[in-house]
């Protein structure tokens, strides 16, 4: 009985841990440093993201500290010419959600 507890305990974590929502907008707000990082705002936000609630604590963005530089490429292209995305993210990246992967529409 204990090891079918733990079973369900751990499958239970797992599937939370790699929790992803995809959700889909217009960038509204780009953010970069000089450091690296890049985070995004959607015009519609992430309503997936906060349903399946993969960042609690998010700020309403989401970005990477460390991105690939197709994915900073992307993002920069997306914004300038306005084209919709499809984001999935997982997690947390500090307080924005984690971008996993994109698509620009």
């Amino acid at each position: 009985m204990k090891k079918i507890l733990l079973a369900s305990l751990l499958a239970s974590v797992s599937s939370f841990a790699f929790a992803t929502a995809t959700d889909y907008g217009e960038i509204s707000k780009l953010y970069t440093n000089n450091q690296g990082h890049i985070a995004i705002q959607l015009n519609r936000g992430f309503p997936k993201a906060d349903e399946l609630n993969t960042c609690s604590n998010h700020s309403g963005w989401a970005g990477l500290h460390s991105p690939d530089p197709t994915i900073k490429e992307l993002l920069v292209a997306a914004k300038s010419s306005n084209q919709d995305i499809t984001i999935v993210t997982n997690g947390c990246e500090g307080d924005w959600l984690k971008i996993y992967s994109l698509v620009v529409e």
